[in-house]
């Protein structure tokens, strides 16, 4: 993560892809920071948001319902 937190700063790397890796770590609030910064930029990579497997730490969490809900995928 710390490469991809690296290259994000240099080049264009969506949010979301950053938000799915700490998901995996377990970093739980850190992923929903950058899934906020994905919504406010609009990445594209959200519509596969309430689908996607990589996502699943996150489920049952409130705030991704919240972002589902946001995003009007549900």
């Amino acid at each position: 993560m710390h490469r991809l937190e690296q290259e994000a700063r240099q080049t264009y790397l969506r949010a979301d892809v950053l938000a799915m890796g700490y998901a995996a770590l377990g970093r739980i609030d850190t992923a929903f920071d950058h899934l906020e910064r994905a919504y406010q930029t609009r990445s594209a990579g959200l519509i596969y948001l309430h689908l996607d497997p990589g996502y699943a730490p996150l489920r049952g969490d409130s705030r991704l319902d919240d972002l589902v809900r946001r995003i009007g995928l549900r």
